[in-house]
Formats: C-alpha cells, sequence, structure tokens
C-alpha cells in the first residue's frame, strides 16, 4: 500500500505534468490544459497555502507540488490525493474522463483505509482495482510498445491490495508510514555534515531511552513535554459531555453580548420545556458568571477544535482548526405549520466561534433531585454549501449568522482548501485517519 501510494500518484502527476520519461499523451489529452503552468502553478500554492488551513491532526504539511515534488513522501502523496486533489484537480483537464478515472483510484484508496472488511468489501477493491488498470491501460499505455514505461510495478501491484488484505488484515495494520514518521522525526538531529550518523545513533540512542524510562516507571503522560499535551492535562470533562474535554485557554465573562444572550434563549426555548414568555428571562435564571473556553477536544476523533474568537491564529507556524462538521435535528415538515413535526438528523459544516459554559438554576426545568443544570453550548458560524465534488467535499462561499448548539453535536474538525477567490472547498478525515492524531510528534514546526 505504501509503495502503491507514493509511485502511483506520482507517476499519475508526471505524465499530467508532461515530464514522465519523455513520453507525451499521444492520441489522449491529459496533460493539465490550455496554458498548462499556469494550472500547475495553481495547484502547487493550493498545496501550499491548505497548510495553514488543515489542521495538524490531518496529518503534515503538503509541500507545493510544482517547485518541491522531490520533497513528497509516501504520506504527502496519500494527503495530497485523498483531501485536496479531488478539489484542486476539478474542470483542470480537457476531458471529464482523466479526473473520474483519478476519483475512482481515490474512492478504491479510501475503501482500502476502512478499519474492518467483509468479504464484499474485498471483492469490490479487487474488481475496483482491475478495471482502474485496464483504463490507465487504455488512458496512458494505449496499448503502444514505446509507451511501455508508464506501466510500472506498483500499477500491478494494485491488483494485490486485495488478495494482502484477505492473507493479512486491514493495510493499517502494516504499511510503513509509522516508520516513515519516525525516519523524518531523526532527521532534525542531524547538526554535523562531516558526522551525520553519529548525531543519530545519539538521537535514536535517547528516544529508545526516555520511552523505557515512561513504560518502567509509568510516566507516559508526565515526560510528554508537547503544548498540546500541557494545555490538555488543565482542561476539564463536564458532566453530561462524556466524549468532550474543554481545553484552555479559558476565562470568565460577567455579561454576554446581547446578540449571544438572545441565541441562547432561542437555543433554550426550543430545546426545552419554557414557554415564550419566560425567554425574555432566561439570561436571569444563569450564573452571573459564563465561562469561555478556546479549545474543545473530542476524545473519539482525538480532535482539538480552536474557537476562533478566543484563539488567536496571527501566528503563521498555526494551523486553523476552527472548521466543524456537526449534526442536528431537523424538522422535514418546517414549512408546513399545519403538519406534525419530523425530527431528522442532518450534517451541517460551519466555524467555531466560542465554546460557552454556562449554568442554569431554577425556575428553568433542571434535572430531577439537582439545583441546578449546567450545558456546554457552541457559537457556529454554519457554512453556506453550494455544490460537491465526487468524493462528497462540500464547496461554500461565504458564513452564515452564527448559531447557538449543543457542544455534543460536534463530530469532527474539518480542513480548508482554497479553489478561488470566494470558493472554499471543506476536507474531512475518511477512514482508519478519522481515528488518528496525525500531527507530527517531533521536529514539525506546527501547532496545533
Amino acid at each position: 500500500m505504501h509503495l502503491a501510494i507514493e509511485n502511483v500518484l506520482k507517476s499519475l502527476v508526471l505524465l499530467w505534468m508532461d515530464n514522465f520519461k519523455g513520453i507525451d499523451d499521444g492520441h489522449e489529452y491529459y496533460i493539465l490544459p490550455p496554458t498548462v503552468w499556469e494550472a500547475i502553478e495553481a495547484i502547487g500554492r493550493a498545496c501550499t497555502e491548505s497548510g495553514s488551513t488543515i489542521p495538524a491532526s490531518f496529518g503534515a504539511r503538503i509541500p507545493n507540488i510544482h517547485t518541491e515534488c522531490y520533497s513528497f513522501t509516501a504520506e504527502s502523496w496519500l494527503l495530497f490525493a485523498t483531501l485536496i486533489g479531488p478539489s484542486v484537480l476539478r474542470n483542470r483537464f480537457a476531458h471529464r474522463k482523466y479526473y473520474d478515472h483519478f476519483i475512482e483510484l481515490i474512492v478504491l484508496f479510501n475503501r482500502c483505509l476502512q478499519l474492518s472488511f467483509t468479504e464484499e468489501d474485498i471483492d469490490g477493491i479487487w474488481f475496483g482495482f482491475a478495471r482502474w488498470a485496464e483504463d490507465f491501460e487504455r488512458i496512458y499505455y494505449q496499448f503502444n510498445l514505446n509507451r511501455l514505461p508508464v506501466c510500472t510495478l506498483p500499477i500491478h501491484a494494485l491488483l494485490h491490495l486485495a488478495d494482502n488484505i484477505t492473507q493479512m488484515g486491514p493495510v493499517w495494520c502494516y504499511w510503513a508510514f509509522p516508520m516513515e514518521r519516525f525516519c523524518g522525526s531523526l532527521l532534525p538531529a542531524v547538526k554535523s555534515r562531516k558526522h551525520p550518523y553519529i548525531c543519530l545513533n545519539h538521537r535514536v540512542r535517547d528516544i529508545a531511552q526516555l520511552n523505557q524510562i515512561k513504560l518502567l516507571y509509568n510516566l507516559t503522560d508526565q515526560l510528554d513535554l508537547s503544548e498540546q499535551r500541557a494545555s490538555m492535562a488543565t482542561g476539564i470533562v463536564p458532566n453530561n459531555y462524556p466524549e468532550l474535554q474543554l481545553v484552555p485557554p479559558s476565562r470568565e465573562v460577567q455579561d454576554l453580548e446581547p446578540s449571544i444572550q438572545r441565541k441562547i434563549a432561542a437555543y433554550l426555548t426550543t430545546n426545552y420545556p419554557i414557554s415564550r414568555q419566560a425567554a425574555g428571562q432566561l439570561y436571569a435564571h444563569m450564573s452571573w458568571t459564563v465561562r469561555q473556553w478556546g479549545k474543545v477536544y473530542i476524545r473519539a476523533r482525538t480532535a482539538v477544535i480552536h474557537a476562533i474568537d478566543i484563539c488567536s491564529h496571527n501566528d503563521s507556524h498555526r494551523r486553523d482548526a476552527s472548521f466543524v462538521k456537526y449534526i442536528i435535528a431537523v424538522d422535514k415538515n418546517a414549512r408546513h405549520v399545519r403538519q406534525e413535526a419530523m425530527m431528522e438528523d442532518q450534517v451541517f459544516y460551519g466555524q467555531l466561534r466560542r465554546v460557552l459554559e454556562i449554568e442554569l438554576f431554577p425556575p428553568f426545568p433542571v434535572p430531577e433531585g439537582c439545583t441546578s443544570l449546567r450545558l456546554v453550548l457552541a457559537l457556529i458560524s454554519p457554512t453556506r454549501l453550494v455544490a460537491q465534488n465526487k468524493v462528497a467535499q462540500p464547496y461554500f462561499k461565504k458564513l452564515g449568522p452564527s448559531v447557538i448548539i449543543d457542544a455534543n453535536a460536534i463530530e469532527d474538525v474539518v480542513g480548508r482548501v482554497k479553489l478561488d477567490s470566494q470558493q472554499w472547498a471543506l476536507i474531512q478525515r475518511t477512514g482508519v485517519s478519522e481515528f488518528f492524531d496525525g500531527a507530527p510528534e517531533t521536529g514539525s514546526g506546527d501547532v496545533g
């Protein structure tokens, strides 16, 4: 899987750039038109700029594919293909079939990243790669012996991925990404050009000794010196919110802005049995102090989400993690007041502005046996979606008026890729990547 991702994707990009072993596009038209270099430069800029709008938990920053293709690792190719490629390559080719062929490969890669598989899944992967390889031969090889170099061994290796899953289990059990990540973490330790291997040896020894100390004396958390771990240690897990952890920075606010008070009142009257007459007095039933939190950690997704109004993103090294996916129940018959309400869950996206921890007292209805009700609410500016591509990445242009939702409705953090001056694509983690933190452990220079 590791070598297939690294080599197949690289070959495709070089073919599109008219830079693959002197082979042109023959009787096809897959080289990026009409002003090829402008298109490639635009894609390269999108790769670089996306580093600041994709959360660190998705993985390392992606280099410029136009000027720094040599520095791409297998992880970079996978992130480019599954996150950025479907959006930045849309409408770039002379004919749609080349984009569709690329998307078919990404869909198959995403299926290979599942946590578990059924026999039907494996059969679908096997036949899917077989069809994709046949289309590859027709588009790029064109059954011309002079174009035989495009038929590389990694293309053939794709046909064996389904067999590997059958024999050895899901690909994440044995792929080489952890080793690639570890080797990358060693490079900053090289301080001497004359004796680089001595520096590497010392680094490996120090890491091994530190890991043994952590294991022998149960000091894993105490010896984790990362900024994220330090802030997580001072966070809290609110009652009734077991999957959330509120993380500093935080501050107490004596009086919220009237506009936010009204939004909170609207949320409470919609979700709790209180009359409209009491709605205007809801803020009097809260404690005088409301605590605002800068970050929220979703345990099931290992995602740290930033509240944009509290956490500053002026630092050029900081990566934006303020956009979220959330699910709330919506009345399908909301426009038909005479019909009975039919609630269904719908997916929304937006930018998290604030996380508010509030406490409500009677006469607000509190749980039996309790003196108050503590809620964690999220102030979110929802996106106005305009379209989506073939891998279900939604596009948006503007943010709508902010709304209040319960923090439990937040599903995961999402990233963004800028497509043009007005339009953005939202990207999500898929498969096994949903449950693992992809942030580099050492030497990245990124701040989550």
